[in-house]
This record gives C-alpha cells, sequence and structure tokens, in this order.
C-alpha cells in the first residue's frame, strides 16, 4: 500500500477557507482581545493566503502572537503556514492551541490535515470526525477521512467518505485527487485515472496541503503506469 511520506506541514486548501472564495478560519476571534490589532492583522493574513506566500503568512501571524494576541484566527493561520513550509510537527502545536482557545469545525480540519501529513491517520480520522459533528456537510472533512481510512486499508470506509464528499463538492479539484488516491489504493487503477484527469482538468495548479505530496500530476503518471 503506497502511503504519504512524512513530512519535516497545508487542506483544506483542502482544510482551508479563504474570504474570496467562501471559507474562513473560523471568524470572529474570541471576545476579550485588542480587536482593532486582531482584525488588521487578520486582514494581512488573508492577503497572504490568497498570494499563496506561506512564509508571509507565518511571519504576520507570528507577529500578532508576539504582541499578546492569544487570537484562535492567527494560530490557525501560523499551523497553515507552517504545514505549508513543511513544518508539520510544529503546525500541529498552533494548531492544537487554536482549538484550545475555540474549537471549531474548520480548526479540528486543519488539524487533521496535519495529522495526515504526519501519517498519524488515527489521529486525522478523528479530527475529521470532530469537523463533521460540529458541521455535517463539511466535505472536505469527509475527504480527510477518505484519505486516512485509505492508508489504513480501510477501503470501504474510504470510498463511503470520498461518496459523501462529493455530495457537497462534487468538481473540487482537491477532492477528485484524494478520490484517484483512494481508487489506486483499492486497486481500481483506471477509476484513480479518471479522477487525477478531471482533477487536473478542474484546476492543475491547486495548493497541495502539505509541500512533499505527490500533486495530482505526478499521481496520474504512476497510476498510468501501472495500468500499462
Amino acid at each position: 500500500m503506497r502511503r504519504i511520506a512524512p513530512v519535516l506541514m497545508v487542506i483544506t486548501v483542502i482544510g482551508i477557507i479563504i474570504p474570496c472564495s467562501g471559507v474562513d478560519f473560523g471568524l470572529p476571534a474570541i471576545e476579550g482581545l485588542n480587536v482593532t490589532n486582531v482584525t488588521e492583522i487578520e486582514k494581512e493574513g488573508f492577503i497572504a493566503i490568497n498570494e499563496q506566500n506561506w512564509d508571509k503568512l507565518l511571519s504576520i501571524s507570528q507577529s500578532g502572537l508576539e504582541q499578546g494576541l492569544e487570537d484562535p484566527v492567527l494560530y490557525t493561520m501560523k499551523g497553515y503556514a507552517l504545514r505549508k513550509l513543511g513544518d508539520s510537527q510544529n503546525a500541529l502545536i498552533a494548531d492544537s492551541r487554536a482549538i484550545e482557545i475555540q474549537p471549531n469545525p474548520v480548526r479540528y480540519e486543519n488539524r487533521a490535515m496535519t495529522h495526515l501529513s504526519l501519517g498519524n491517520y488515527s489521529a486525522a480520522l478523528s479530527d475529521a470526525q470532530n469537523a463533521l459533528s460540529l458541521k455535517s456537510d463539511y466535505g472536505t472533512a469527509y475527504a480527510t477521512k477518505a484519505l486516512a481510512f485509505s492508508f489504513l486499508g480501510n477501503n470501504t470506509a474510504a470510498t463511503e467518505n470520498i461518496d459523501q464528499a462529493f455530495l457537497f463538492l462534487p468538481d473540487n479539484a482537491a477532492i477528485l485527487h484524494i478520490a484517484g488516491i483512494v481508487e489506486m489504493n483499492n486497486g481500481n487503477c483506471s477509476a484513480a485515472i479518471a479522477y487525477f484527469e478531471r482533477s487536473l482538468a478542474e484546476n492543475a495548479e491547486y495548493s497541495l496541503p502539505w509541500p512533499t505530496m505527490p500533486n495530482a500530476t505526478i499521481e496520474l503518471e504512476i497510476a498510468r503506469n501501472k495500468c500499462s
């Protein structure tokens, strides 16, 4: 069984929501903070996300936290940036702190993706289920469960969860990519090829949740070689 290689962090996006695409980090921030400062820093963070500038996002979120702004959104941004930069161990710390302050579906899903990047598949399942318990129509959480089940060897559960993900996000490039991985692990390389091709057609450049995860182009080549 092919497994995701461990990393030295990304999601939503699998697991990440940015304002221009209808996703968020779980706004608003908690009460008792300097709202003006937090809001301005968060705005800069979302600009960095739109730019896919993970070094900038890390710098912005860390700057806010160093000001003593114990804001769950800033911790989520920090965790997301670290995962995207390949530091999943420290991303896990930031993800967990965000949940400690104020749990919500996006924060559980982000930590689930960080667990996936580390090969912690059972922990990823638990966090994805926590996300779904708070938001039952969270398509990316179903996809995360599918990927975790697939790498745990539970092909039936993986297929059931990817089918659920498609009910909410039928044309999402990241979920199509995951569906291809599930089918490859199921031994159905022709279906995997179809999913990888659809993923590339939808968005060949979508941002991978962590840097060492093979993109759909690489997965498609692997599937074609396996089928030949």
